[in-house]
């Protein structure tokens, strides 16, 4: 009878564990809240490729709104578009440079979009095909300032014998008028027998210029010569395409108002691997894996990190930025270039981490305001420069007292270990 009872009740319990395992292995019923998830997830989503979008352009002042019109391809979403100017919806009709974008309403078959973007659109006081025209119009406009240039678009047809044309910031300079020029949609001729750098190169045209405010590059430009914007003095920002291949020396050099050099539609790669690109107004260079700091602008203001991805700065990357007031270098920096932060008159300290195994030639010389310096690593006597690194005697006291943090008082030729 005990054995029946006992027979029993396993039966039951095992009863019960197999319900238990079916119920706990049941299939699941999605509630409303996952079928709407799911339903949302599957919904497509509104991009730039999906609208035709017209009104994008550069155009001459008249007054009238200048409107751009965002509508969907067949098959998109025809969801409410509102398009923005420089983040505001009304339509612009004052000169100036409008940032586009549009935002896309959900649908019942897509999903809501925002800041998409349409392009740029250009308001400017004149169009022009040559210089003449251009210097005829200045001259008959009355006198400004460097805060209120004249904006106007320059298409010429051939930027290289243009370019090469050094008397052009002169005569700019005479005439005493701020101008901003963008130059994007001027052609390049090809003379067949030249150089390819020769035909697409941007010259020294307005070296010099005092009264030129900012400046946008023609397309096809491939390559920028040597001091091609040196002593600029006015110029706060410059756009160059994202074809170009090579930048000579001293582009920038003495543009002490430059607080922005963009690179259009950046990270474009180019036929041999290396591509320019811009980040918040500073210009780098990216060759595969490697990325260098070519040109830091000197009319920036504040502080600055160089981001752990740098590899490299260029020669005189920070020259002359008198407003730099303090100064990060990244971790995978390894070498102080020649005069890097040469004339940083605003540097009052800095500290050289210990993946710097290199200081060249002149790389602080001209920081005069610039009384802390710390070493966290090893910098051997070869890799140390003895040309003017340092202001004062700073490189001797650290070939003797290496790593620590050095001090001296303003003015002051002699450093000291703390």
């Amino acid at each position: 009878m005990k054995m029946m009872v006992k027979s029993l009740g396993v039966a039951v319990l095992s009863a019960m564990l197999v319900f238990t395992l079916i119920g706990c292995f049941a299939p699941y019923e999605p509630d409303d809240r996952d079928r709407h998830d799911e339903f949302k997830e599957s919904k497509s989503q509104p991009m730039v490729s999906d609208f035709y979008i017209s009104g994008i352009g550069t155009f001459y002042y008249n007054g009238s709104l200048r409107t751009v019109t965002i509508t969907p391809k067949y098959g998109s979403s025809d969801g409410t578009i509102t398009v923005k100017y420089n983040g505001n919806t009304t339509a612009p009709s004052a000169v100036g440079t409008y940032t586009v974008t549009f935002d896309v309403a959900a649908t019942a078959n897509f999903n809501a979009a925002s800041g998409l973007s349409a392009g740029t659109l250009k308001i400017v006081d004149g169009i022009f095909t040559n210089f003449d025209d251009l210097y005829v119009y200045l001259q008959n406009r009355p006198a400004n300032t460097a805060s209120n240039p004249y904006i106007v678009a320059l298409n010429v047809n051939d930027v290289r014998y243009f370019s090469e044309d050094t008397g052009i910031g002169t005569k700019l300079n005479e005439l005493n008028k701020y101008v901003s020029i963008d130059m994007s949609n001027s052609t390049y001729t090809y003379y067949y027998g030249y150089d390819y750098y020769y035909n697409y190169n941007w010259s020294s045209a307005f070296s010099g210029c005092t009264n030129l405010t900012s400046i946008t590059l023609p397309n096809y430009t491939k390559s920028i010569s040597h001091y091609a914007f040196s002593d600029c003095t006015s110029l706060t920002s410059i756009t160059i395409p994202s074809g170009i291949e090579s930048m000579g020396y001293r582009v920038f050099y003495g543009c002490t108002s430059l607080t922005a050099i963009n690179v259009d539609n950046n990270k474009d790669d180019s036929y041999y691997g290396n591509y320019y690109y811009s980040d918040q107004g500073v210009l780098y260079e990216a060759y595969y894996e490697k990325i260098e700091l070519i040109k830091y602008p000197a009319g920036k203001i504040g502080a600055f990190t160089i981001p752990d991805s740098v590899t490299s700065m260029g020669d005189e990357a920070f020259i002359g930025c008198e407003n730099l007031t303090s100064v990060t270098i990244g971790s995978n920096v390894t070498t102080i270039r020649n005069a890097a932060f040469s004339d940083c008159t605003g540097l009052t300290s800095i500290t050289i981490p210990e993946e710097v195994t290199r200081i060249e030639n002149s790389a602080f010389y001209g920081c005069t305001s610039l009384t802390s310096v710390t070493f966290q690593g090893m910098i051997t006597s070869s890799n140390f420069s003895n040309d003017n690194p340092f202001p004062g005697d700073l490189r001797a006291k650290y070939m003797s007292g290496l790593m620590g943090t050095y001090k001296r008082t303003p003015d002051s030729d002699t450093w000291t270990k703390q």
